[in-house]
Formats: C-alpha cells, sequence, structure tokens
C-alpha cells in the first residue's frame, strides 16, 4: 500500500492526472479485494501480534498492509470486545482503528469466507464511559458485503434511534491522509448490504462517512463504492469529504435524519446512478462545495423535505439527467451559485417549486425537462440572501430549450436577478390557472415559447 507514496503530487487544477490517478486506485482496490481476502489469507494474516487494546478508550487497533481481519478474527482475539450472541451474527463493544493499511470485512452470504450476516454495534442510551463504538480506517480499508449492519442498544435489545439529542450513536467513517509526499488513502465498499440507524449531529459522526483530514484534496483521495444496499435511518444516508471516482448506483437511501446521500467538499467524479432517495428530512440528493464532474443519473428522489436534488456552492461541469423528482416539500432540482452544467431529460413534478436557481448559478443548460404539476413556480430564478463567492449573485447566460411546463399552480416562470438568459421552443401551455414574473430580467430573451395566452 505504500506503493501509493510513488504516484506524482497533483495540483488541483490538473483534473486529468486527478483522474488517472483515481483509476489506478480503483482499480488497484478492487485487485486486491478480488485476490487478497482468502479464507487463509485472512487466517493467516490477523493474529493477536498486529493488534492491541487500549482500554482507557476500549479501542482495538489492528495494523499492517497484510492485515485483513473479520469479526470472527476479532471475536477468538477478543471475546469481550466482540460478542457472538447467536450463530452469523456479531456485536462490537469495543472501538476498532484501522491503520496501516490493515483491512477490515464484514460479510455475509453463502460465501465460504462469510461469518457475519448480521452486525451489531454497541450503542446504550446510558450515562456510562464509551457506551458506544465506532469503526474507523484512518489509513485502512472496511469492506460491507451481503449483510446487515446497524446500531444495538443492549437494554431495548434492538436499533438505537436516539441520534444525539441525549445519547450519541454509533458510527463507521474512513479517513484519507497526506503525509508529505506520502498518500495514506482510506476506502470503504458496501455491496448489497443493509445499513442502518448510525450515526448522530458530530463531525464525521454522522453515520457513513469517507473524509480525506486537513482538507488535503489536491495531494490525496478517500475512495469507495456503494451498490445495491439501503442507507436508512441514519444522522445523514451518505456522506463524504474529499472522495474521488466512487461509483454509487442501485441504493436505497430512507428515512435517514438529514440528508439521503451528501458528497460534500471536493468530491468529484463521482457516478450516482439508479438510486432511490425518498422520506429523508432534509434534501433527497445534495452535492455541495466544489463538487465537480459528477453524473447524477437515472434516480428517483421523491418525498423528501426539502429538495429532491440539489447543487449547492460551486459544484460545476456536472450532468443531471433523466432523474424522477417529484412530491418533495421543497424544490425538484436546486442550482445555488453552480455553473456550467447540464439538466436535461428530468421529470419534475408535484413538488413546492419545480426547478430554482440562486446566488449566482449561471451558463447551465436546461433542455428537455418536463415539469408539472408544480404547487407554486414551476421555473424560478432568485438572488437569494446569501453572501455569493465568485460572483454578484446575478444568474446569468443560462438557457432553457424544449422543456415542457403544464399544471402550474402560481407561476410558470418568476425571474429575478437573472441576465443573459434564453428561453427557446419551450412549452408553458397547459397552466392556464398561472402566471408570468418577467419582468425583472435584463438582456434575456424569449423566442418561439408557447403558451396558453400565445404572450411569451
Amino acid at each position: 500500500m505504500e506503493a501509493t507514496a510513488l504516484f506524482w503530487k497533483r495540483p488541483y487544477t490538473d483534473h486529468t492526472k486527478r483522474m488517472v490517478l483515481g483509476l489506478l486506485l480503483v482499480i488497484l482496490g478492487s485487485l486486491l479485494f478480488v485476490t487478497g481476502h482468502s479464507d487463509a489469507t485472512t487466517a493467516a494474516s490477523c493474529q493477536k501480534s498486529v493488534t492491541r487494546y487500549a482500554g482507557t478508550t476500549n479501542t482495538i487497533y489492528i495494523a499492517g498492509a497484510d492485515v485483513v481481519c473479520t469479526p470472527a478474527d476479532i471475536q477468538v482475539m477478543y471475546p469481550s470486545s466482540m460478542k457472538h450472541p447467536k450463530a452469523r451474527t456479531f456485536m462490537l463493544k469495543s472501538n476498532i482503528v484501522l491503520q496501516q493499511g490493515a483491512t477490515l470485512i464484514i460479510k455475509g452470504g453463502t460465501a465460504s469466507d462469510a461469518t457475519t450476516d448480521e452486525f451489531r454495534m454497541m450503542s446504550n442510551n446510558n450515562n456510562m464511559t464509551n457506551n458506544f463504538v465506532n469503526i474507523t480506517a484512518d489509513y485502512g480499508t472496511v469492506h460491507i458485503t451481503n449483510t446487515k449492519v446497524k446500531s444495538w442498544d443492549e437494554a431495548t435489545k434492538a436499533a438505537d434511534t436516539e441520534y444525539g439529542d441525549i445519547y450519541k450513536r454509533a458510527f463507521i467513517r474512513v479517513r484519507s491522509r497526506a503525509i508529505g509526499n506520502v498518500q495514506n488513502i482510506s476506502r470503504m465498499n458496501i455491496v448489497n448490504s443493509d445499513i442502518g440507524y448510525l450515526g448522530y449531529y458530530g463531525a464525521e459522526s454522522y453515520g457513513l462517512a469517507w473524509k480525506v483530514m486537513d482538507s488535503a484534496f489536491d495531494k490525496v483521495d478517500v475512495l469507495g463504492n456503494i451498490t445495491n444496499s439501503r442507507i436508512h435511518n441514519n444522522y445523514f444516508g451518505v456522506y463524504t469529504f474529499g472522495a474521488f471516482g466512487m461509483v454509487i448506483n442501485q441504493n436505497e437511501f430512507d428515512h435517514n435524519i438529514k440528508y439521503g446521500l451528501d458528497p460534500h467538499d471536493d468530491s468529484d467524479s463521482l457516478k450516482i446512478t439508479n438510486n432511490s432517495s425518498h422520506h429523508n428530512g432534509d434534501h433527497g440528493i445534495i452535492c455541495s462545495q466544489r463538487c465537480d464532474n459528477l453524473l447524477i443519473s437515472g434516480n428517483n428522489s421523491y418525498s423528501n423535505a426539502g429538495h429532491g436534488i440539489m447543487l449547492h456552492r460551486s459544484v460545476d461541469n456536472s450532468i443531471i439527467e433523466n432523474n424522477t423528482v417529484a412530491y418533495n416539500g421543497d424544490t425538484g432540482i436546486a442550482l445555488f451559485e453552480s455553473n456550467h452544467n447540464i439538466i436535461r431529460g428530468n421529470l419534475v413534478k408535484s413538488n413546492k417549486n419545480g426547478i430554482r436557481l440562486s446566488v449566482g448559478s449561471s451558463y447551465n443548460l436546461f433542455e428537455n425537462n418536463i415539469i408539472e404539476k408544480t404547487k407554486e413556480i414551476a421555473i424560478y430564478t432568485y438572488k437569494g440572501s446569501d453572501t455569493p463567492v465568485r460572483s454578484d449573485g446575478i444568474n446569468a447566460g443560462n438557457a432553457w430549450k424544449t422543456n415542457t411546463v403544464t399544471g402550474t399552480g402560481l407561476l410558470v416562470l418568476q425571474l429575478t436577478a437573472t441576465h443573459g438568459d434564453q428561453f427557446k421552443s419551450n412549452s408553458f401551455a397547459g397552466n392556464p390557472l398561472a402566471g408570468y414574473d418577467t419582468n425583472r430580467v435584463t438582456n434575456t430573451s424569449f423566442v418561439s415559447n408557447s403558451t396558453d395566452l400565445n404572450n411569451l
């Protein structure tokens, strides 16, 4: 794993090197996962000599690039820290910290090396010291496959539903660091699994977290994939900070306290495809602060308290296409100070507002979207009260082409703080009860759009 130090130190502005490096690391991680995790490897590498236990913090440390452990291995070495209440079920009662490239595999199913169909993490609602646990990879790897993972309150003998108002809750996180020119890269993969009732409001403690430490985004990435899994009842469903190249495909993110899926600072080149994000306490999918070159495609984001899909603060050069966003409490698709994106072929249905731009979102293309049955405003642009980081807050140079808007409740268009937009060949017919507020735009053209009154 130390070989990563031989790769170039890439500047943030050199996207080509960053993408090639990330792809190489993804391939390397996949090869290691396929070739290096046999029963013999696990039995040989996970020995007590590569671990230590710290009683004051109730933590098991596991270290070494060739070290691969399972819950069954840890239970043999530390039976008080890893309980085995019934067949193929393990209960973690101590923190685990993976270091120096060590790997933890939590795997269920029918494969010969599968030991864990259910993995419980102690999360007791009492005032005792060390009353909840976490798993941290600080230069390490976590693989979760074909299993169920959840917090566990020993008093109630059930998942912990208290998420921090009084007591904290178990969580899993992986951290990457740049130490000089050495990249200590961590990874977490989640495949065919059910993960729930993790996390609380605290840095890196939201439930499932991937993070680059010290904001060293130009030096190191944090990696992993999430596929065919259900992530539910966490504080945040998923949170990333500095992730690169993650594949997030065919998952369900539901009933999380805040966001369903939250890629954050400098999480770039993610493929967010074919997921369902619903009944979350805020936005279904939000990508925030310099998350570039994203593909958000084929997702169904519905019945969330906030927006269906949001690009927030300098999320640029991304594609939002062929998604269904419906029945959300606020806006279907919202852009906040984000530029040069393509939003096309989406069905935006029965939201409070349809598509919303604010705080200087500019040079975006909106094409072939269907916006129907919007309760208030179908297309809404405004400056907002937040301070822009890189513009004057005016939404400028956006193109709206061949979109269809029907069944709007209040306004088809409400355009303010808008300059140089182009509306061409859109169908605004089928909105007999809705009006238009376009008197506050500058240098904006309306060409060949159809309306009920034929007046735009």
